[in-house]
């Protein structure tokens, strides 16, 4: 418990004292694009120190090397995915399982979250 605290603390510093130096946000609560030049087809800036933060803190804790040359940031592309939850039932999962979802998590006894692939890019 004491390392998970320790972890947590870590990841911490890498966004300043909120929570989530494990994540990049791609997009706002209305499904915008954000942290990410569309011009540039790269994360912003400050995404991209984060990512790269997070990437030497797994590194050191894992005892790999972070290359930063093998990994490509430039020529990204993005694409729209739909979430969603629904309660548990056997017609509900059955009319989920018809769209094909591309991932699925029981994430309590009264919600299974989804993700579609409403344009077929997967």
């Amino acid at each position: 418990m004491i390392a998970l605290t320790e972890l947590f603390d870590e990841l911490r510093l890498i966004t300043g004292g909120k929570r989530g130096g494990d994540k990049i946000k791609l997009s706002n609560g209305k499904g915008e694009l954000m942290n990410f030049d569309e011009k540039k087809k790269s994360f912003k800036r400050d995404t991209l120190v984060q990512a790269e933060k997070f990437l030497c803190l797994l590194a050191h804790e894992t005892g790999w090397g972070y290359a930063s040359g093998h990994w490509s940031w430039n020529n990204l592309s993005h694409f729209y995915l739909k979430k969603g939850v629904i309660k548990p039932s056997q017609g509900r999962y059955d009319e989920l399982m018809s769209q094909n979802p591309i991932s699925l998590a029981m994430t309590s006894t009264t919600g299974i979250e989804y993700t579609l692939d409403p344009e077929n890019i997967f």
